[in-house]
């Protein structure tokens, strides 16, 4: 009985609205790192990483976010984000990974819920995915963070500011 409960708390986490409070709560957070990093006189390069529908929920908080706080942004294993000229983040600096089998990637595709497939707006550079490994649909989205993965390596290069 307690299960049956749950079930609609946890389907309701995945709707859009969730994730447009989630990225309203996720762009004061940003920028408070931003103007700490200012405070004590060091340059941050920010970088921010969205994965599943952590790429939906980020892309709604860097529609929110100042100009400038976020430096590189990377959203992978997506189901749909905002499209990237909505972004706060520099030409040039929105990333797109996405494995050939995952099939998250194709929700966004197929219903358009969640907002654009990433990999279709041309304001989002495609790096390397592991999409040549011909895995299955199932290991397929939890690939990214393999260690010694071409993903894994696209993902450290954003995070590093070399990235594209």
């Amino acid at each position: 009985m307690d299960r049956l409960r749950c079930a609609p708390a946890v389907a309701s986490a995945a709707l859009p609205e969730r994730a447009e409070a989630g990225g309203a709560a996720l762009a004061p957070f940003l920028e408070g790192i931003e103007d700490s990093r200012h405070a004590g006189l060091d340059d941050v390069h920010q970088s921010l990483l969205g994965h599943l529908y952590g790429s939906t929920t980020s892309s709604y908080g860097l529609t929110e976010v100042r100009p400038g706080v976020v430096d590189d942004y990377a959203a992978f294993g997506s189901p749909g984000t905002q499209p990237g000229y909505d972004l706060n983040v520099p030409d040039g600096h929105n990333f797109v990974l996405k494995n050939r089998e995952d099939p998250v990637t194709y929700v966004g595709d197929t219903l358009m819920i969640h907002g654009d497939d990433p990999a279709d707006d041309n304001s989002f550079t495609e790096l390397d995915a592991n999409k040549d490994l011909h895995l299955n649909p199932f290991g397929a989205h939890s690939t990214y963070f393999e260690e010694d993965s071409v993903a894994l390596d696209s993902l450290s290069r954003v995070v590093a500011g070399k990235a594209g």
